[in-house]
This record gives structure tokens, C-alpha cells and sequence, in this order.
């Protein structure tokens, strides 16, 4: 089963054996989906489940750590230029990232393996590979308002989903909830939208009536958020692309308004330093260097929404126009 995209300009095509693995690659990158006869930047090859993981061999030298997923770790082999991860009988990972080439081979028949595959595993490789093509991943949210561009970074559990629901509710462009693509043309820096679903908790559900078919329904297996398309619960189209005009670092915190606190350059490149994977050395300058031109260019704020998500939307709103 296979399918092409178009992430930030480069085409992928993404081939999976499993119809489940499948369906969860698609609920990914749906809004992405693209009829181009042009060659592929970027493959995607989903095996198993089976026996498959034979094919997949380590490469050849010491590999060290870049990544921590789940209970292995992602390691860089410098020698070869990949990336490699064996969960030993449950999935293994071989990604290319100078030749554009990701192979995932799922093992085990355990439901919750194709979740590691389709999510932690693809999302590592992806952000690799695209950074070897000068389009450089942060993690972040991305809205816009007439056009003006909000990244929302941060880790999970820092609010971004949820702060992404109350812009969009309020009348915002959406552009992605975890992760935007960082380019550069004549103007300045671009953010490109990697439109996934959105992964919120059972308190953010509580706090939406949109998101009220929600409550009571147990996240899909393999999953401890429940996921949801944008498009499909709020009816917007997401964008394409904006240029950032701010960089809103939320932080959940009891307050009865919300609060602007404006950070200092070297402050906000300290919180997004995590975004850098070190791998090849030209790649990994690139992307820092992509990440200092930000903070330089694009003020930065601490955001505490308070409880109020309609203050919240109108103190974002007026931070943008």
C-alpha cells in the first residue's frame, strides 16, 4: 500500500505492508497527500509484520545514542551516516538520511509495535532525513493570523496542544500541532506545516464542547492521548506556510489572566536547543544556526494562558496584529 507527499516541497512516497500501519502513516499525513509524477525526495518503507527485520543489519562500527525512544535508544553511526535502532523482536529502524531512505521493519504481531513505528520511529527518521534537505524541524505548533505566523515550542505536557485548540476555535490559520519545517528565502525565515493530528489529554478535552465526542472514549490502542483531525472537528483548511512574527513559549501555570513575558534571544535558543539532533556535523551547524536566526529575528515570549482560553486567544491575537 503506498502514497506520495509533499512536506515542505519534497516529495515523499510511503510504502506499508500492514493495512494498520497504513492507516495510521495516512491519519499522519493526510492534508500532505499529492498527485505529482515528480521523483521522490524521501521513501518511506513500512515492512511486517514478520520476519522482516533480517534485512535491516546494524551498520558496521560503534554507534552512539542521538535519541531515546522507547526503551532502546536511536543511535548515530557516524561512518555510514545512519541512523539505526534494533527494539530487539519488536521493530527495528534503518534510516539514510543523505539518500532520503527510511526502512522501518515491524517484528512482533503486538498491536502496540505498529503504534512505535508509525509515531516515534517514522517522526525521529523524518526530522533527520528533511534536515539533510535544508528544511530544518522544530518542535512546535504553528498558527497564523491574517497571515502573521505563532510558533508555540515545546515539550510535551507544556500546553502547546491545548493553546493550539483555543486559537484555532478562535479564528486561527493552522499549520501544525507539534512540528513545523524552518526555511529560508529572500525575506527571511518560513515555516512550513506538518498538519498530523492533534494528541490531546482528557483535561483538554474537558475544556472544549468541540472535543466533547472525546470524553469516555479510550484512545486508540498504543496511544495515552487521544488524537483528532483539525479539519475534521473545526472544518479549516490547514496552511501551507507563514512567516513567524512571534515565538510563544506557553507554560501551564494557575493564574486567573493570561501573561506575556517577553524573552530574551538567548534565553528562548536555550529552550529550543533539544530540537537539534547531533548527527553530521555540516547538518547539525546548519540546524542550530537555522535556530540562533530565529531568536534573533522573531521576538520571543513566555505565555501563561491563565484559565480563561478565550482571554488567552484575544492576548495572542493582539500580540500578532
Amino acid at each position: 500500500m503506498g502514497a506520495t507527499y509533499a512536506v515542505a516541497g519534497l516529495v515523499i512516497e510511503a510504502s506499508c505492508d500492514d493495512p494498520t500501519v497504513a492507516a495510521m502513516v495516512e491519519g499522519r499525513l493526510a492534508a500532505l497527500r499529492a498527485e505529482t509524477a515528480a521523483p521522490a525526495d524521501i521513501t518511506i518503507e513500512i515492512s511486517g509484520p514478520g520476519p522482516t527485520a533480517e534485512l535491516l543489519q546494524a551498520p558496521s562500527g560503534d554507534g552512539r545514542p542521538m535519541y531515546n525512544g522507547p526503551d532502546r535508544s536511536i543511535d548515530y553511526f557516524e561512518r555510514d551516516d545512519q541512523l539505526f535502532a534494533d527494539f530487539v523482536g519488536r521493530v527495528v529502524l534503518q534510516c539514510e538520511p543523505a539518500s532520503g531512505r527510511i526502512r522501518i521493519a515491524v517484528v512482533s504481531d503486538d498491536p502496540s509495535e505498529r503504534v512505535v513505528a508509525a509515531h516515534p520511529l517514522l517522526t525521529v527518521a523524518l526530522h533527520e532525513t528533511v534536515k539533510r534537505f535544508g528544511r530544518f524541524p522544530l518542535h512546535a505548533a504553528g498558527l497564523a493570523l491574517g497571515g502573521r505566523g505563532v510558533l508555540v515550542p515545546g515539550t510535551s505536557g507544556a500546553g502547546k496542544s491545548t493553546l493550539t485548540v483555543t486559537l484555532v476555535r478562535a479564528g486561527f490559520d493552522f499549520l501544525s500541532d507539534d512540528t513545523v519545517f524552518l526555511t529560508r528565502d529572500d525575506d527571511g525565515i518560513v515555516a512550513s506545516g506538518f498538519p498530523d493530528e492533534i494528541d490531546v489529554t482528557e483535561g483538554t478535552v474537558a475544556m472544549f464542547t468541540e472535543l466533547r465526542h472525546l470524553e469516555g472514549v479510550a484512545p486508540a490502542l498504543g496511544r495515552d492521548k487521544h488524537g483528532f483531525r483539525v479539519d475534521e472537528v473545526f472544518g479549516v483548511t490547514p496552511l501551507e506556510q507563514c512567516r513567524p512574527t512571534a515565538l510563544v513559549f506557553p507554560r501551564v501555570e494557575e493564574g486567573p489572566s493570561p501573561h506575556l513575558e517577553q524573552l530574551a534571544p538567548s534565553e528562548a535558543l536555550v529552550e529550543l536547543m533539544p530540537n537539534v539532533l547531533v548527527t553530521e556535523p555540516v547538518a547539525t551547524q546548519a540546524h542550530m544556526d537555522m535556530l540562533g536566526d530565529l531568536v534573533r529575528t522573531v521576538p520571543s515570549y513566555r505565555f501563561r494562558p491563565g484559565r480563561d482560553v478565550d482571554a488567552a486567544a484575544a492576548c495572542i491575537a493582539s500580540l500578532v496584529s
